[in-house]
């Protein structure tokens, strides 16, 4: 797939599905390699990519039937449009340097706090 990558997560209980936050992945070539992943930026929820994400990632939510818990998913955003590249059953990974960050941008909350 060419394109940016995105990551939309979210948490669900009930079939209501709630996006927490939009990121897009820096890679970058390095040392010969096509990318390497050098961490991760907001996007504002209010801009155009952002809205074309999270209504792809809600029609996958819904038509996978995860109702309840985290997800995170991750999306190639193509000369097409989104793309699914994964979509997992779990909070945001590594190892949650990312939560501060998180809640200074959504107002105080973050995906396992919800």
């Amino acid at each position: 797939l060419k394109g940016k990558e995105y990551v939309v997560d979210c948490v669900s209980r009930g079939g209501v599905h709630k996006v927490i936050m939009v990121w897009v992945y820096d890679k970058r070539p390095t040392n010969g390699s096509a990318f390497v992943y050098y961490g991760m930026i907001p996007v504002e929820s209010s801009s155009e990519v952002a809205q074309v994400l999270i209504k792809y990632t809600l029609g996958v939510l819904k038509a996978l039937k995860l109702d309840n818990g985290p997800t995170h998913g991750e999306v190639m955003m193509t000369a097409d449009g989104p793309c699914m590249v994964e979509m997992n059953c779990r909070s945001h990974g590594w190892d949650g340097s990312w939560v501060p960050l998180e809640k200074l941008l959504t107002g105080g909350y973050s995906q396992p706090d919800v």
